[in-house]
This record gives C-alpha cells, sequence and structure tokens, in this order.
C-alpha cells in the first residue's frame, strides 16, 4: 500500500502571489506517472500538469508550482501517482483547497 500525503491542506493567496503544493509518499518508486488535477468552482476536473518519473534519485516528492495565481487557480488540487514499476497502483493525494481573492481581501 502507498499512502499518499498532500501538504499544506488549505491555503488563501492575493492575486498575483505564487506558492507550492506538495505530494509526498513513503515507499521507493522505481517508475511512475504523476499528474495533478484542478477541480474548480463548477465543480469541473482539469489536469494542471502531468509526468512520466523515472526514479533515480529516490525522492519521494512531486512538487507543483503556481505562479502569478488568478481567480481562476481556486479550487481544489489533488494529485494522482499512477506506479508503474515495481507493480501497478493508483494512489491520490487528500487535496489542498487553494483559495486566490483579491488582495485586501483575505481574511
Amino acid at each position: 500500500n502507498v499512502v499518499v500525503t498532500q501538504t499544506p491542506t488549505e491555503m488563501h493567496l492575493s492575486i498575483g502571489d505564487s506558492t507550492e503544493i506538495a505530494c509526498t509518499w513513503e515507499k521507493s518508486i522505481k517508475r511512475y506517472r504523476i499528474s495533478w488535477y484542478l477541480v474548480n468552482k463548477e465543480n469541473i476536473t482539469r489536469t494542471v500538469s502531468s509526468k512520466l518519473v523515472r526514479n533515480a534519485t529516490r525522492e519521494f516528492k512531486d512538487v507543483l508550482v503556481i505562479e502569478a495565481a488568478s481567480a481562476n487557480d481556486t479550487g481544489l488540487y489533488y494529485c494522482e501517482i499512477i506506479i508503474e514499476i515495481p507493480f501497478y497502483k493508483k494512489a491520490y493525494g487528500n487535496g489542498t483547497m487553494l483559495v486566490v481573492e483579491e488582495r485586501g481581501k483575505i481574511a
């Protein structure tokens, strides 16, 4: 079983700010595909980023970088790991709720 942890769980940004969301797991995986998804306010899911990794470094982490955030970036982000080697399995992060607001409106 592969346990995936996503941090942070919630974040508030001002328009134009940048941030990072991390997806980590505890096992060494030789080859995997990682995708990041955004579920927006209209409940539409779209792929934000996707890549195939051959893990030579043995890192157990992937980071999604959001630069110059806009209101359209508001929503629930989650990572999906499709493990290809040494066994086939899908695992998902617990999600990060990102709220992007006009500067000065963040409580």
